[in-house]
């Protein structure tokens, strides 16, 4: 997509990795995400839960920090794989409270959610739709969500940010968002636009978002880019803390 004409016909749908995070776990690839894509508009954003096993005493970003900071070694985190938010949050934790947490990678969030109710780690970041017929029998507690709106899913857990951690960190989420090569005109992304957000406003749209665990957003290729290079920062920062390379 990044070496095709910008002409409009060819387009993009992606995660937030591809698009962003990728630039920075990945020493070389084969586009530049911040020259070679033509922003549109941000589809949908997924929030994460911080998820912690029953047997650990927090109810709230602010406890965990503080236990762990008292507890050095004795905590570990899981996530679904190196280089994923799960990853680099539970890495920055560690860091920040000079903890010295064990990361529990897993080969997918199943399994990542299997092992936190076994007991295996003590907490993670997992996405709220695996998480909640788990918390709602007790098996997991749902303590806060990242970004700053609570989720449609589970509106009793409140942000990280509610609870007083004004963090970046903790108010990034992913996204799905469709991009266009470089150079594709203004006035183009602008009639691209206004015919997402038409269909973005039909109720079966809506559902589907909303029942894949994703909110809806329809930014505007305005408010995208400041999104955008508001986090860029946070997300290269994450990274090194975590010392992450896929490649």
């Amino acid at each position: 997509m990044a070496k095709a004409v910008p002409d409009g016909h060819t387009l993009l749908m992606s995660l937030s990795s591809s698009m962003l995070v990728n630039q920075f776990l990945y020493s070389k690839l084969p586009y530049n995400p911040q020259k070679d894509i033509a922003l549109v508009t941000q589809v949908s954003t997924a929030p994460v839960l911080l998820a912690v096993h029953p047997s650990l005493p927090v109810k709230n970003m602010k406890e965990l920090l503080a236990y762990a900071k008292e507890h050095p070694g004795k905590l570990s985190y899981g996530s679904y794989g190196v280089g994923s938010y799960a990853h680099l949050a539970g890495a920055y934790i560690s860091k920040i409270t000079n903890s010295d947490m064990n990361h529990a990678a897993y080969k997918g969030e199943s399994q990542a959610i299997q092992e936190l109710i076994s007991g295996q780690y003590q907490f993670g970041f997992l996405s709220a739709q695996n998480v909640k017929p788990h918390a709602d029998t007790g098996r997991i507690k749902a303590i806060a969500v990242t970004g700053r709106q609570r989720m449609a899913v589970m509106p009793d857990v409140p942000t990280i940010y509610e609870q007083g951690v004004q963090d970046d960190a903790f108010s990034l989420v992913g996204w799905i968002a469709m991009g266009a090569p470089a150079g594709l005109s203004k006035d183009i992304i602008a009639q691209l636009y206004a015919h997402l957000l038409e269909v973005s406003k039909d109720p079966k749209v809506i559902e589907r978002i909303t029942g894949a665990g994703f909110a809806p957003m329809m930014s505007s290729p305005e408010q995208f880019r400041a999104n955008y290079q508001r986090d860029v920062p946070v997300w290269k920062a994450l990274v090194e803390t975590a010392g992450a390379k896929l490649d």
